[in-house]
Formats: C-alpha cells, sequence, structure tokens
C-alpha cells in the first residue's frame, strides 16, 4: 500500500512509518521544515525506495499542494491517509483562563490541518482498492472534565467531521476512522503512560490491513476497534 503519515518525524507517527516500511509498505513521511529529521533520514537509507520525506506543515495549505503534487508524480495514487500530527496547549487553563492564540493554534493544527490535507490528497485515493483515511484523535474528546480545553475541543470537532467525512465517501468506497491511539509513551503522552507507540501501531496496521474488523457503523474507535 501506498500510506501518507503526518507527524511522522517523531512518536506515534514514526513507530507508524517504521512499521509500515518493514511490513512492505511505501510510505510519504511527512513533517515540518526545520524539524529534527535524524530517525527519517535514517529510515530513508535504509529504505530508499520505499520512503518519500516530504515537508509537510498542517497549517501551510501551499505545502499539502505541493505534497499532492510530489505524491502524484511519485506514485500516482494513494491508499492511506494518517493524520497523527498534533499539539497539546494550554493544559491547566480553566474556562476563565482560556488563551484565544492557544485555542486557534490547536484547531489549525488538530481540526483544519487534516481537513485541507484531505480536500488536497483525497482526490489521489480513487481506484485504490482498500482507501481508508484515519485522523488520530483522543479520548479527551469526550471528557467533560476541566482540563486540556484547547486539545478536547479540537478533537472533538475532528470526530465529528470524521463521521461527515465518512458518510460523504461511502460511494466512493473510502472508509474514514477517527482513532482513539491511547495513553502511550510519546513526547505528549509522557513516560508515565502506560502504552507503547509500538502497540498502537501494529493496532492501526491490523485496521488498514483488515485483519481487525471495524462496524460499518463505527468511527470514533480506539486502536483496537472498540467503538467510543
Amino acid at each position: 500500500m501506498k500510506i501518507l503519515v503526518t507527524g511522522a518525524n517523531r512518536g506515534l507517527g514514526l513507530e507508524l512509518t517504521k512499521l509500515f516500511l518493514k511490513e512492505g509498505h511505501e510510505v510519504a513521511a511527512g513533517m515540518r521544515a526545520g524539524s529534527n529529521s535524524e530517525a527519517l533520514d535514517s529510515l530513508k537509507r535504509e529504505y530508499l525506495d520505499r520512503l518519500e520525506i516530504i515537508h509537510l506543515d498542517m497549517v501551510d495549505e501551499a505545502t499539502m499542494v505541493h505534497s499532492a503534487d510530489l505524491i502524484r508524480s511519485q506514485w500516482g495514487s494513494l491508499d492511506v491517509i494518517i493524520n497523527n500530527a498534533g499539539i497539546l496547549l494550554g493544559r491547566s487553563r480553566k474556562f476563565d483562563q482560556l488563551d484565544l492564540e492557544e485555542l486557534i493554534a490547536s484547531f489549525k493544527v488538530n481540526t483544519f490541518g487534516p481537513m485541507m490535507l484531505i480536500k488536497h490528497l483525497a482526490g489521489l485515493m480513487e481506484g485504490s482498492e482498500s482507501p481508508m483515511i484515519i485522523n488520530i484523535t483522543s479520548g479527551a474528546a469526550n471528557d467533560l472534565g476541566g482540563s486540556d480545553y484547547p486539545y478536547s475541543l479540537s478533537k472533538a470537532t475532528l470526530n465529528m467531521y470524521s463521521a461527515k467525512l465518512n458518510n460523504y465517501l461511502k460511494e466512493a468506497g473510502i472508509r474514514v476512522l477517527a482513532i482513539h491511539p491511547g495513553w502511550i509513551k510519546t513526547d505528549m503522552g509522557g513516560e508515565k503512560a502506560p502504552g507503547s507507540p509500538e502497540t498502537t501501531a501494529r493496532n492501526i496496521l491490523d485496521i488498514i490491513e483488515g485483519r481487525l474488523q471495524i462496524y460499518d457503523d463505527l468511527v470514533f474507535i480506539n486502536h483496537t476497534g472498540v467503538g467510543l
């Protein structure tokens, strides 16, 4: 399969990229210009013909247009899009302390970025035998507690978008899922997280390759396929 992963230079995105390459897939690894690319550069030396490193910024639509053009010229088509890139801001702020700039930045990366990326890349999935769009979301989208407002609100909106997009793309045969990866040990999740990105990546691969079947009416699920 030909798979695009955003935020591919670290955390879950990097683990997904490693696993997909190991299992024989082709990967377009998206990362912001100027980010640490050492891990991806190492993978490129190992998987020269199956890895494309793409400078892709989730707040810059021009880089999305460029990515679509590059994938079209290099591969001609795309099977899977994984919107993994995200930011977590304003963790300790209460409602009366919310910072508008943090809210806007959170929605730009976590919600509007995936929307714009799909806008430009979904057309490349035409003709794929098993096209799928995965938006990495969070259980925080359903959390009514008093923290992580910018993050949880942006992910809740992403979930609604995913549901509407899944309905819109049904006739084209494109499945859309919003997947909660669990609390995992990454820069965002922290060292106290009980889960591992390796386990989540393996489960997501099982979903993509059809070993883990998801009920047709589900969109918002955890990485084991359970509806949330």
